[in-house]
Protein backbone atom coordinates (compact mmCIF):
# COMPACT_ATOMS: atom_id res chain seq x y z
CA UNK A 1 0.00 0.00 0.00
CA UNK A 2 1.87 3.21 -0.61
CA UNK A 3 1.67 6.17 1.83
CA UNK A 4 -0.82 8.66 2.03
CA UNK A 5 0.22 12.09 3.03
CA UNK A 6 -1.98 15.01 4.52
CA UNK A 7 -3.91 12.50 6.19
CA UNK A 8 -4.54 13.04 10.45
CA UNK A 9 -6.84 12.19 12.94
CA UNK A 10 -10.40 13.66 13.92
CA UNK A 11 -8.56 15.48 16.79
CA UNK A 12 -6.37 17.34 13.62
CA UNK A 13 -7.19 18.96 10.61
CA UNK A 14 -4.64 19.71 7.98
CA UNK A 15 -3.43 21.73 4.82
CA UNK A 16 -1.23 20.83 1.80
CA UNK A 17 0.08 23.31 -0.71
CA UNK A 18 2.45 23.51 -2.90
CA UNK A 19 4.98 25.83 -4.88
CA UNK A 20 7.09 25.46 -7.93
CA UNK A 21 10.70 26.99 -7.75
CA UNK A 22 11.93 27.63 -11.57
CA UNK A 23 15.09 28.10 -10.70
CA UNK A 24 16.11 24.98 -8.78
CA UNK A 25 13.49 23.62 -11.14
CA UNK A 26 11.80 22.00 -7.61
CA UNK A 27 8.62 21.57 -6.30
CA UNK A 28 8.12 21.97 -2.61
CA UNK A 29 4.88 20.58 -0.73
CA UNK A 30 4.06 22.10 2.92
CA UNK A 31 1.71 19.88 4.96
CA UNK A 32 0.37 21.85 8.34
CA UNK A 33 -1.69 20.34 10.78
CA UNK A 34 -3.64 22.30 13.59
CA UNK A 35 -6.11 21.57 16.03
CA UNK A 36 -9.68 20.58 15.09
CA UNK A 37 -11.42 23.13 16.90
CA UNK A 38 -15.11 21.83 15.85
CA UNK A 39 -13.50 18.46 17.85
CA UNK A 40 -13.48 18.16 21.43
CA UNK A 41 -9.91 16.71 22.49
CA UNK A 42 -8.56 17.78 25.15
CA UNK A 43 -4.97 16.00 24.81
CA UNK A 44 -4.86 18.65 21.90
CA UNK A 45 -3.44 21.59 23.21
CA UNK A 46 -4.74 24.90 21.19
CA UNK A 47 -1.93 26.08 19.65
CA UNK A 48 -0.60 22.22 18.50
CA UNK A 49 0.95 23.28 14.95
CA UNK A 50 3.15 20.47 12.70
CA UNK A 51 4.63 21.96 9.38
CA UNK A 52 6.57 19.93 6.93
CA UNK A 53 8.01 20.70 3.87
CA UNK A 54 8.99 17.46 1.31
CA UNK A 55 10.28 17.52 -2.17
CA UNK A 56 7.41 17.23 -4.43
CA UNK A 57 9.62 15.12 -6.51
CA UNK A 58 11.91 12.18 -4.25
CA UNK A 59 9.00 13.02 -1.37
CA UNK A 60 12.10 13.69 0.98
CA UNK A 61 10.92 15.44 4.01
CA UNK A 62 13.57 18.82 3.80
CA UNK A 63 12.12 20.70 6.91
CA UNK A 64 9.66 20.28 9.85
CA UNK A 65 9.03 22.62 12.64
CA UNK A 66 6.72 21.01 15.47
CA UNK A 67 4.68 22.85 18.02
CA UNK A 68 2.81 21.03 20.95
CA UNK A 69 2.03 23.06 23.89
CA UNK A 70 4.93 24.56 25.82
CA UNK A 71 6.57 22.56 24.02
CA UNK A 72 8.54 23.35 19.89
CA UNK A 73 11.65 22.37 18.05
CA UNK A 74 12.24 22.24 14.20
CA UNK A 75 14.74 19.90 12.13
CA UNK A 76 15.81 20.96 8.82
CA UNK A 77 16.69 17.57 7.47
CA UNK A 78 18.76 19.20 4.30
CA UNK A 79 21.54 20.72 6.58
CA UNK A 80 25.03 19.81 5.44
CA UNK A 81 26.18 19.53 9.11
CA UNK A 82 24.68 17.12 11.99
CA UNK A 83 25.22 19.76 14.31
CA UNK A 84 22.93 22.26 12.27
CA UNK A 85 20.29 19.93 11.68
CA UNK A 86 18.72 20.35 15.24
CA UNK A 87 17.22 23.82 15.60
CA UNK A 88 14.33 26.34 16.76
CA UNK A 89 10.86 25.76 16.04
CA UNK A 90 11.50 30.08 14.47
CA UNK A 91 14.64 28.80 12.83
CA UNK A 92 12.45 25.87 10.85
CA UNK A 93 9.98 27.74 10.46
CA UNK A 94 11.96 30.41 8.49
CA UNK A 95 13.57 28.08 6.40
CA UNK A 96 10.16 26.72 5.40
CA UNK A 97 9.24 30.22 4.58
CA UNK A 98 12.18 30.81 2.62
CA UNK A 99 11.31 27.53 0.53
CA UNK A 100 7.53 27.93 0.00
CA UNK A 101 8.15 31.92 -0.98
CA UNK A 102 10.69 31.11 -3.79
CA UNK A 103 13.82 32.04 -1.91
CA UNK A 104 16.92 29.68 -2.15
CA UNK A 105 17.15 26.84 0.95
CA UNK A 106 20.46 25.83 2.94
CA UNK A 107 20.93 23.36 0.76
CA UNK A 108 20.97 25.49 -2.90
CA UNK A 109 23.05 27.85 -0.94
CA UNK A 110 25.99 25.40 -0.24
CA UNK A 111 26.53 23.99 -3.55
Amino acid sequence: MAPRYGLVGVALTSEVSSHYNPETNRCYVQVTATKNFSYAYPSTPANYLSVAVYDGQTKEMLVSAFQNGENSSGIIWIAQSFNDRYVTFEKASTEIERLMHGGDSAQERSK
